[in-house]
């Protein structure tokens, strides 16, 4: 099959098949920054939360307790 052989139509076909690939695509990756995000933020609380018991821990070993 060559280009002269697409007709119009079927090049419509095409573009709409790409259009709603893009739109899910681009829906796709906004979800997973969302996600990326929250994750990071989760991760953020979870290391504060460690750091906050090991320096608990520390100035406990360091009383004698």
């Amino acid at each position: 099959m060559s280009i002269a052989d697409v007709t119009p139509e079927e090049t419509g076909k095409i573009a709409g098949i790409l259009e709603t690939k893009w739109a899910r695509m681009v829906a796709d990756n906004t979800q997973l920054k969302e996600e990326l995000e929250a994750q990071t933020v989760r991760a953020d609380i979870v290391q504060k939360d460690c750091d906050y018991w090991h320096a608990r821990c520390v100035a406990a070993e360091a009383r004698g307790d």
